[in-house]
């Protein structure tokens, strides 16, 4: 506990999952630790933040904010996030919604090892024309390429 007060990012997200799934659980407790660690940057902490919102763990359900937060995630090269932003995307849900950008982070969330991307993925490709399909390839190399700085 000393460690996480002390803006220990790994503390405070171990923490957060001990509130999670022991038997003291409190969402939202779960919710305020992984919060602080997500606002340091900590990847882990922001897909949780993300999942959070996403499904109202801890706090109230809200998609544009799991959204943002599975983005700042995804930039870092999380495949959880960047499958959750691609299904986001697909049924814009928080976000307009974009088959092109759903494609494009659900390539990469598959070239990354998430395991029901190339399965999500492939359903999605099969409803774009081709000249989609390239686009998202273009645009998911890029990303890659440029270590996400160049991810749009």
């Amino acid at each position: 506990m000393l460690a996480a007060k002390q803006d220990d990012v790994i503390a405070q997200t171990n923490l957060g999952f001990l509130y999670l799934q022991s038997g003291i659980k409190d969402e939202q407790l779960a919710f305020k630790w992984f919060y602080k660690a997500a606002e340091q940057g900590y990847v882990t902490a922001q897909h949780n933040i993300g999942v959070a919102f996403d499904q109202g763990i801890g706090t109230a359900p809200d998609a544009e904010k799991a959204a943002e937060w599975y983005r700042e995630a995804a930039l870092q090269g999380n495949s959880a996030s960047q499958f959750n932003l691609g299904v986001m995307y697909f049924n814009g849900q928080g976000l307009k919604e974009n088959k092109e950008k759903s494609l494009k982070w659900l390539i990469l969330a598959d070239r990354n090892g998430f395991a029901n991307a190339r399965e999500v993925r492939q359903s999605i490709a099969a409803q774009l024309q081709k000249s989609a399909l390239d686009k998202a390839e273009k645009a998911a190399d890029a990303c890659l390429e440029s270590g996400y700085r160049q991810c749009v």
